[in-house]
């Protein structure tokens, strides 16, 4: 991972490579030798070990000038490392970033990779940095973490373990081309399936990445590219198939490490590039529409937050002065709590706050921020214009009928900026629900107290009267059903999902295409699938076994929302789901840093 390793302990590296006592004149005199600086890239950790010295006798070839250059290059480096090896008294002249480096044992001594011959023992050392290019807030403590240092023939193996079960592992060497020398690494960073993704984001471009299950040590400049999958193969993957008792491949596959040699890590790219929004049917009170190239996780997400985390407005606490009706105070008042209302939207979202609970668990204070007033007041009376003998009670009495158009918004302290106005009064979404039936002398008197809520806590705020999704089907017919045939497996579906059609002379001429022979027969075809509802009826006929296949997508939902109070028109929904999971993610997100500090 990039942001393991401080860019400020690079520059150890870079002093060594620059260092004019590298370009000392070598081999009788002839040659300089020139280390090649601009092949290691930011993410290289310089040893903070101190290296026992080899033996040059045993180690140089009088016939080899390159290697001869290499060694002293190697020794010069280790005379350098020690020098930065005695500082480590004193990290922060090494790294701001590093606040202690200490010499400990191996607490768990791993084998070297099989390329690796040592010189001399492995030293350990506890580290204790500050990772500053991880996601902001995320790790900004102290990280501790060990390095292991092991010498080689001809450079270093390092291996550093982080937090979260992290291991990089880096070679060193020097190699001769022609005149020149040339530091080379080879890097593999090993993590848990879960973090493949995250540590690839955080990694520099040419860092082999693999989980901890069967990792292999790369070379940087020869990675293999990763493999793209064909389009028949994604198309296989991201489909349910269904058969006629099973169901199979359920469960999404395309997450980090599940096929080796593919990058299945998380983009925005792409996508921002394979998500979209298609609207079926659009009306204030009923939508239709796909959302194409999302997780279930995330459309679920969406579902539950329509049906239970988007604020509306209902009637909470029912004051009842007077009431000689037939309809007993507690099922009056809850008719009363389940009639919807509709306001301004503006003044439900920025002015309207929520009625919060003291400490004991009662009811909090009222103000004009959190609780709307509502009246009714009405008496039944006889009806002197009625003709005798009328036995319509709407028009041998008045006030016979209760409705919530009855209702009375008033007003208190600010709410008149927020709710003045037909359009923006506070006002029953349908006025003709009918609330009782009265008779002369029948009163109703009566205070109510209308609050914001969700529907997790009560169903009467749920803004929908349902929102429900399912996946797009999908229908293939694998070998022609000609004839008869068709018109049968027609009526296996709903209508409009299968179409009959004639085989074109094209079609009749095409070798392999299943229609020779057949031109002007009819044929069944795919018309739209969408309508279908996968009953599986045609799986029951054994004349179409082998001739059809039925799935389903596993990205793309079909939403189905249907607006239940009039306080939000069906596609203003979708939109403030989306918002509260945003404020949902950030709260996630503040947690999650409060939790690691």
């Amino acid at each position: 991972m990039a942001s393991l390793i401080s860019n400020a302990q690079l520059e150890a590296i870079h002093d060594v490579l620059q260092d004019d006592s590298h370009n000392e004149p070598v081999a009788n005199g002839k040659t300089n030798g020139v280390h090649k600086a601009e092949s290691v890239p930011s993410y290289v950790q310089f040893p903070y070990c101190e290296p026992e010295e080899p033996s040059s006798t045993s180690l140089i070839q009088p016939n080899k000038f390159h290697e001869r250059a290499a060694i002293m290059a190697k020794l010069e480096g280790i005379k350098q490392a020690r020098k930065r090896a005695r500082r480590a008294q004193q990290p922060e002249a090494c790294s701001p970033a590093m606040s202690k480096f200490e010499l400990i044992a191996s607490p768990s001594p791993a084998p070297l990779p099989a390329e690796i011959t040592p010189l001399g023992d492995t030293k350990c050392y506890q580290v204790t940095d500050i990772v500053h290019t991880l996601p902001a807030g995320l790790w900004d403590s102290d990280i501790v973490s060990t390095y292991e240092f092991t010498n080689l023939a001809g450079g270093l193996f390092v291996r550093i373990r982080s937090p979260m079960g992290i291991v990089l592992e880096t070679v060193w060497t020097i190699e001769g081309e022609g005149e020149g020398l040339e530091m080379k690494e080879f890097v593999t960073i090993k993590c848990s399936r879960l973090l493949v993704g995250t540590v690839k984001g955080q990694s520099h471009p040419e860092i082999i990445v693999t989980n901890t299950h069967g990792a292999q040590h790369h070379h940087t400049d020869t990675m293999a590219p990763y493999v793209t999958p064909t389009a028949a193969e994604l198309e296989k993957r991201n489909t349910v198939s269904i058969e006629k008792e099973v169901v199979y491949d359920v469960a999404s596959t395309d997450f980090p490490g599940n096929y080796p040699g593919e990058d299945n890590s998380w983009s925005l790219d792409t996508f921002r590039e394979n998500f979209r929004v298609r609207y079926h049917q659009l009306s204030p009170s009923e939508s239709s529409f796909s959302l194409i190239g999302v997780d279930a996780s995330i459309a679920n997400a969406l579902r539950r937050i329509l049906i239970s985390e988007i604020p509306t407005l209902a009637i909470e606490t029912v004051y009842i002065y007077n009431n000689t009706s037939v309809i007993q105070d507690e099922v009056l008042a809850h008719r009363l709590g389940l009639v919807p209302f509709t306001a301004n939207k503006a003044g439900l979202r920025d002015f309207l706050r929520w009625r919060k609970k003291n400490p004991d668990g009662t009811p909090g204070d009222i103000f004009d921020y959190n609780t709307i007033q509502l009246r009714l007041r009405i008496e039944c009376t006889r009806n002197p214009d009625a003709a005798p003998g009328e036995i319509d009670s709407t028009k041998a009495f008045r006030n016979a009928h209760v409705h919530a158009s009855d209702i009375e918004y008033v007003p208190s302290g600010r709410q008149l900026e927020y709710f003045d106005g037909p359009l923006n009064t506070v006002r029953p979404t349908n006025p003709d629900i009918l609330l009782a039936k009265l008779r002369p002398g029948q009163v109703l008197e009566m205070d109510m107290h209308m609050h914001k809520g969700i529907g997790s806590d009560h169903a009467k705020f749920s803004p929908v009267a349902t929102a429900s999704y399912r996946l797009l089907p999908t229908i293939t017919i694998t070998r022609p059903i000609l004839g008869a045939d068709a018109e049968k497996f027609a009526r296996c579906f709903p209508a409009g999902v299968i179409g009959i059609e004639r085989v074109s002379a094209d079609e009749a001429r095409t070798p392999g295409s299943g229609y020779e022979g057949h031109e002007g027969e009819r044929k069944a075809v795919v018309r739209d699938a969408m309508k279908d509802t996968v009953s599986r009826e045609c799986l029951r006929h054994a004349e179409f076994q082998g001739k059809v296949k039925l799935g389903r997508r596993r990205d793309h939902f079909i939403f189905a929302i249907e607006a239940a109070t009039g306080q939000w028109d069906s596609d203003e929904l979708l939109l403030e789901a989306i918002k509260t999971m945003k404020k949902k993610c950030a709260r996630l997100e503040q947690q999650v840093i409060n939790m690691v500090r």
